[in-house]
């Protein structure tokens, strides 16, 4: 993304202002749950702010639903816009939105066939409207709520652009700024009352702000995110869309290139520039040696890899399981360029330390580099990384294919890597490939040749479900255990009512038969290896038929990812019974997942007793309880069902005070590095500035949330502002002043809120 600065400055005015004000919220092609008809009402709502700052009712044009057509679009655009007369611009945009090959998005038209999905070129418009065949209009301000994932991926049939006519001569004045609510490959989140980016907007215009540059994406991240907790999304905040701005000048002649989103080069050797999903991933212990099985990811122990890599004084070596094997160079160095900017600006006297450069190397198990400029010839520059006097150092990532395998001797190879690289302070050992058991095996591996003690684990994003194709409909749970059973059944369509339907008329017939005949002891639901399930002891279940459900449910999201999430909801609406605990105790190992769950099962969710015959470990309690608390309605006391007298940790129970105290969380509540991820986890965090909270990172909560959240302008801001031997437990201080003995004697404690220790594999 290139940004230009220098938007003309001041509020326009509103007998000047003109607005297109466009909501695609019905469409021809696709499922159902495509239409978003509460796009209407974010309309609705930007069209009223309009009007509200004075601008006349006249002056706004409005497509919503099915008006937005590719005839209207195209009519409004370029027939009647370039004939009005002008200053100041509003383009509001809401719908689906996707990227084409060459990473252009595209924003998707009502009433487009599935063989043929017609749709507008955003960058056209763009530079269209940059030219002098739109008189006037020497500002423009673009609002655009739309996803920009890859039509490929989503297996979506992009059909031409809408038709432009040629441009005209470059305009000596154009000011256009454009807000996007999501980066490259990222969806942008919806909720029941509309899209979050939207809403996150329309309370800073209503606030009295401008969406000029005095708003920063940071600023605007916050906002998505308070509004995803507001939604109940809370769980989902490392899944959010990270919103972007992108400004243009043409001024006094000048001719600037914009490039909107655009890809970073990419290298022959390297990976595509951009994640496929967030850079999150959970640390997870290794097992005990001879122990096949591996620890669930517990959200508890979540980080942000840039925080992590780019945040670390002294040596640091990782393994990461990786199954994507998305390029982290690029993030890694965008990082490194953010905080080298925040830190100059904080203090201009002063330079801050030396960026960390960021190389990856590919392992290639036939030879090893036999050089340094053979080793870096893939990272960002010519330059070798070089010493650093304040421990900076450089960073490499080891890309390893789990398929390949790692060296015989791994701890040698990375020791020679070393030798050949004396700056070298953060190595991470990305293990990647298409079985993501097998990349979880390697990592084991390699994690216990370098006594690792524990490894990370990233997941990557499940694939959209398809809306076109060929495929077998499963409506009965014995369909699926079948297809399960069947390694040739490739694709499948699951209709999750109709399975949920089938399997709660099983348990009426199974209780109508208990009670003429007594119970048949062994459950009749055989899991996917055509097994009954047993319990700990090896005994038959008996009327623990939640178990075999909840492996075919599990099954299901390993073989069909993309059918998974559609059946989960279905279970958590639509299932009776105990066997209602299946989804449950599959959502419950991830926040976002139990929120998608919490969703779905409306607005009465069950309380542990409504689970006969199943005890509930706290876990899962814990989870239900943090899960309500995102939940809960802004201003109410949370109702949690009867979760609250459960066998709760007392982290859980802490978060549930502050929840009924109904004020802000302070600096107490933050001072336990465990109660505070506990209430970030319930969203309890929300709206609170953490960094004017605590504004010399004196609690160690707030040092351990700093690994959990993305790395911002905000945070480097806190970031310069702590003591300087603060700065030194994250790699910042570029010399250290004289000791200071009062931060130094607790040292230890922050070191581990960095860090804090994993339960034992």
């Amino acid at each position: 993304m290139t940004v230009q600065s220098g938007v003309a400055a001041g509020p326009p005015n509103p007998a000047r202002t003109y607005a297109v004000v466009v909501a695609v919220s019905q469409y021809a092609y696709g499922s159902p749950d495509w239409d978003r008809p509460a796009l209407d009402e974010d309309a609705a709502r930007f069209s009223a702010w309009l009007r509200s700052s004075g601008v006349p009712s006249e002056h706004i044009i409005e497509l919503k639903g099915a008006e937005a057509t590719v005839e209207r679009v195209r009519s409004v655009l370029v027939g009647q816009v370039p004939l009005l007369h002008g200053d100041f611009l509003w383009v509001y945009w809401a719908g689906h939105g996707v990227i084409d090959k060459e990473d252009r998005l595209r924003l998707l038209l009502a009433g487009q066939p599935a063989n043929d999905m017609r749709n507008l070129g955003l960058e056209d418009l763009l530079a269209l409207y940059r030219t002098s065949f739109l008189p006037g209009f020497t500002r423009q301000t673009f609002v655009i709520d739309a996803c920009q994932q890859d039509a490929e991926r989503m297996d979506i049939p992009l059909g031409s652009p809408l038709d432009l006519p040629p441009s005209g001569e470059k305009k000596d004045e154009a000011d256009q700024q454009v807000w996007v609510a999501a980066q490259l490959n990222t969806g942008a989140a919806y909720g029941p009352q509309g899209g979050l980016f939207s809403a996150a907007v329309l309370s800073l215009l209503g606030a009295g702000r401008t969406l000029d540059g005095t708003v920063t994406e940071a600023e605007l991240q916050r906002g998505v995110r308070a509004e995803a907790d507001r939604a109940g999304l809370g769980g989902a905040r490392d899944d959010l869309q990270e919103p972007i701005r992108v400004l243009y000048r043409n001024s006094g002649g000048s001719r600037e290139p914009m490039v909107l989103l655009a890809r970073p080069a990419r290298d022959g050797n390297r990976p595509p520039g951009q994640t496929s999903s967030p850079p999150v991933a959970h640390r997870i212990p290794l097992p005990p040696p001879g122990v096949t099985s591996r620890a669930a990811p517990d959200d508890r122990f979540r980080v942000r890899l840039e925080t992590r890599w780019c945040l670390t004084s002294g040596q640091c070596t990782d393994v990461l399981a990786d199954p994507s094997g998305d390029d982290l160079v690029e993030l890694l160095s965008r990082t490194e360029q953010l905080l080298q900017r925040v830190l100059s600006a904080h203090d201009p006297r002063h330079a801050p330390p030396e960026a960390r450069r960021w190389y990856v190397h590919e392992v290639d198990a036939s030879r090893e580099p036999a050089s340094g400029d053979e080793l870096f010839a893939t990272g960002p520059g010519a330059e070798k990384p070089g010493q650093d006097p304040a421990g900076r150092g450089s960073g490499l990532i080891v890309r390893l294919r789990a398929d390949d395998g790692p060296p015989a001797d791994w701890p040698l190879h990375l020791g020679h890597l070393r030798r050949l690289a004396p700056g070298l302070r953060v190595v991470v050992v990305q293990i990647h490939g298409a079985d993501a058991d097998a990349v979880h095996e390697t990592a084991v591996r390699v994690a216990r040749d370098l006594r690792c003690g524990e490894y990370l684990f990233r997941r990557a994003r499940p694939p959209r479900r398809a809306v076109s194709g060929s495929w077998r409909t499963l409506t009965r749970a014995v369909d699926v255990r079948s297809a399960l059973a069947d390694t040739g059944t490739a694709t499948v369509r699951l209709d999750g009512p109709a399975i949920v339907a089938d399997l709660n008329t099983r348990d009426g017939e199974r209780t109508e038969r208990d009670a003429r005949t007594g119970p048949e002891g062994p459950a009749d639901l055989p899991g996917p290896d055509g097994q009954h399930p047993s319990t700990p002891h090896g005994q038959p279940s008996g009327r623990g038929d939640w178990q075999a459900e909840r492996d075919m449910l599990a099954s299901v999201a390993a073989r069909w990812p993309s059918e998974y999430p559609a059946l989960a909801e279905a279970h958590a609406a639509g299932r009776r019974g105990a066997g209602r605990y299946a989804s449950l105790l599959l959502a419950a190992a991830d926040d976002a997942e139990l929120g998608r769950w919490l969703g779905a099962a409306g607005r009465q969710p069950p309380g542990p007793d409504d689970f006969p015959g199943v005890r509930v470990p706290r876990a899962v309690a814990d989870a239900m309880v943090l899960g309500l608390l995102r939940d809960r309605q802004p201003g109410k006391a949370p109702e949690l069902h009867g979760w609250q007298h459960a066998h709760l940790s007392s982290a859980v129970r802490a978060a549930y005070e502050v929840a009924l105290r109904g004020t802000p969380p302070t600096l107490a509540d933050l001072d336990r590095s465990e109660e505070a991820v506990t209430l970030d986890r319930a969203g309890l965090l929300a709206g609170t500035d953490l960094w004017a909270l605590d504004p010399r990172g004196l609690c160690r909560g707030t040092w351990t949330l700093l690994t959990r959240w993305p790395l911002t302008e905000d945070t480097a801001g806190w970031l310069a502002g702590v003591p300087e031997a603060r700065r030194r437990l994250v790699g910042l201080s570029a010399q250290p002043s004289l000791p200071d003995a009062s931060l130094e004697w607790d040292e230890p404690d922050y070191r581990e809120a960095l860090r804090p220790p994993l339960p034992s594999g």
